[in-house]
């Protein structure tokens, strides 16, 4: 077996052609920190669109493909990652994936919406990795004390709204809630009766207050590391319900469901992360990479990118807006977005982005313009840097250069 990259010879009149991907998918919203199953998923439905020589198709919801990929990993979350990571990982899946149109359908007819659904699931992800995070500590401040507490409160809260949408009737969802009203119990300031007071001071005194507290909160809570797998354990299952459950809904009710050789398509291919964050990349070897991006692209498969999100913003004319010295992201995190297309104008290149922030994003980036305007600084972004159209964005070179740390590049299996 030979490893071939998508590397593609061109005529030179090729070079400044338009071409546009994924023109009839919809455009989602992610919840914070998921962009990268958007990008996976957007790179997945080009696949599959190529090789079936068809406009357009069913695809998956990226945030039930990625909470499958979450379950079969033992990750217990879906908060953070890499495109090429998820993409490797989510071609394995061997269930049927609840589509976009009917996750929507089956999110309203329990009176939420799809975005509440995000949130809640995204909510209850991180407060469980804080949790996970101060019980590896030895002993707690009092930050780390109202971290628990928010935390707690944010698994009971996002729990009960979930339970409205897929069917958490299970003991260990039961004392995962228990669990987190106990530390809310201990934590809470409360009044103590005198007897009580003095023997938790002589303890406090004895032992310190952080490991004091820290004992206590351990015996109520029993965080072994049993538990800590059970938790992760009963997000995954979380993830798991609500699609199979969104599943049969869909199949009762006739709504559209994924094709079921979707994945197929996609397991030829292997997806590697280019990752060129410290330091960034100058000239020529950005134009290079820019231009292997642009062959992967007109052989018609969507190129999952990585840059700093800050860019979306335009809040700023040099690279020092959007990178420090180091390469690393300044004035906001990292994002994992999905090049479909190249357009020219008057001769110049723009990259076609597809992000995950929804169709109505657009409002931030004229903001972030007018914002670098009103402190009137010279080169601010202009249309001839960066415009946006109903969620999608057109970057120029040299303005993708500012925040671009990373690609997806595939490869195929030649078989002998």
């Amino acid at each position: 077996m030979k490893i071939l990259s998508l590397m593609f010879l061109f005529s030179f009149n090729s070079w400044s052609q338009d071409v546009s991907l994924l023109n009839q998918q919809p455009v989602l919203s992610q919840m914070t920190g998921n962009c990268y199953t958007h990008s996976g998923t957007d790179m997945m439905t080009g696949a599959y669109l190529r090789n079936k020589r068809v406009e357009s198709t069913i695809q998956p919801h990226p945030i039930l493909l990625g909470g499958l990929v979450s379950a079969d990993s033992g990750r217990g979350n879906i908060s953070s990652g890499l495109t090429c990571d998820f993409f490797n990982a989510a071609k394995k899946i061997n269930k049927p994936v609840c589509s976009v149109q009917a996750f929507n359908y089956y999110v309203s007819k329990s009176g939420a919406t799809t975005k509440k659904v995000r949130d809640n699931i995204n909510s209850l992800d991180r407060a469980m990795q804080n949790l996970h995070k101060l019980f590896q500590k030895n002993n707690w401040s009092r930050a780390d004390k109202e971290s628990a507490l928010k935390a707690a409160d944010t698994i009971i809260g996002s729990t009960c709204k979930l339970q409205r949408v897929a069917n958490l009737d299970d003991r260990r969802f039961v004392e995962l809630v228990d669990d987190a009203r106990e530390i809310i119990n201990r934590l809470s300031p409360r009044r103590s009766l005198l007897g009580g007071l003095k023997e938790d001071l002589i303890d406090m005194f004895t032992v310190g207050v952080g490991p004091y507290t820290f004992r206590r909160i351990e015996e109520s809570y029993k965080l072994s590391k049993e538990r800590k797998v059970a938790m992760n354990d009963m997000l995954e299952e979380i993830y798991t319900t609500m699609n199979d459950q969104c599943v049969a809904y869909a199949r009762k009710n006739k709504l559209s469901v994924v094709p079921s050789d979707f994945l197929a398509y996609s397991k030829p291919y292997t997806c590697h992360n280019e990752i060129y964050k410290k330091p960034r990349i100058k000239n020529p070897k950005l134009k290079e990479t820019l231009d292997f991006i642009d062959r992967q692209v007109r052989v018609g498969y969507p190129t999952g990118i990585y840059l700093c999100s800050a860019v979306f913003y335009g809040k700023g004319p040099k690279v020092g807006d959007y990178r420090d010295s180091k390469g690393e992201c300044v004035n906001g995190g990292g994002h994992a977005v999905t090049v479909t297309g190249i357009v020219y104008r008057n001769g110049k290149r723009f990259f076609k982005i597809r992000n995950s922030w929804g169709t109505g994003a657009c409002h931030t980036l004229a903001a972030g313009k007018k914002a670098c305007l009103a402190k009137k600084q010279s080169g601010c972004p202009s249309d001839n840097a960066i415009t946006c159209e109903d969620g999608v964005y057109y970057m120029s070179d040299d303005y993708l250069g500012l925040g671009l740390w990373g690609h997806a590049r595939l490869t195929v299996m030649k078989k002998k």
